[in-house]
């Protein structure tokens, strides 16, 4: 007798006495039915899982973290959530910045801000200073003072010394007198131009 099995794998044809084929027909509906009962046994399973899982209540923070992560674009993803402009209202006041106690006084491009009256007040200066009197009468001590890098659209570049405690600052350029802003960096160790290439 000539059998034709048919599956996922191909075509077989096979010769074989009577007998035989009733031999494999019986295996092979043993066979189908087994895999039936496992199958419905591995889906019950499944559904049970997925119904326990659906029970278990995550804890609130979790909750939290998944609704974040989705708000997150694809840039915030790649470079994290820094990279937005900060408000006016977020700026943050910079901790101070420790220098050598070698240093006796400053010199060159100053930007000083007033302790007292928060005017703030740029000057270039030859003369070693360690205080700055301001139009006020206070006299702020020249202590800590962070390199600023600010640099104009027109090609300017001017290196300041400043005591200012904010995040961001936006300063007059001396050559053409348009507004450049300025940022602490990541470091918190100096002010640069903020989309400048320091």
């Amino acid at each position: 007798m000539e059998v034709k099995i048919i599956s996922g794998f191909g075509e077989n044809v096979f010769q074989m006495p009577e007998e035989s084929v009733w031999d494999v027909l019986r295996e092979a509906s043993k066979q189908a039915k087994n895999s039936l009962k496992e199958e419905k046994a591995t889906d019950e399973l499944q559904v049970e899982n997925k119904a326990d899982e659906l029970e278990v209540e995550k804890p609130e923070e979790s909750i939290r973290e998944y609704i974040e992560r989705q708000k997150q674009t694809r840039v915030d993803k790649l470079f994290g959530s820094a990279w937005r402009k900060k408000k006016p209202d977020d700026v943050e006041v910079a901790e101070p910045y420790q220098l050598e106690d070698n240093e006796e006084g400053y010199t060159g491009f100053l930007l000083i801000k007033c302790e007292k009256c928060g005017k703030v007040k740029g000057f270039c200066t030859k003369k070693e200073l360690k205080s700055y009197r301001c139009e006020c009468g206070h006299e702020t001590c020249l202590e800590n003072l962070r390199p600023l890098y600010l640099r104009c659209e027109c090609g300017a570049e001017y290196r300041y010394k400043t005591n200012l405690q904010t995040s961001v600052y936006t300063q007059n350029c001396l050559h053409c007198g348009n507004p450049v802003d300025i940022r602490l960096n990541n470091l918190k160790t100096a002010y640069v131009t903020i989309g400048g290439g320091y």
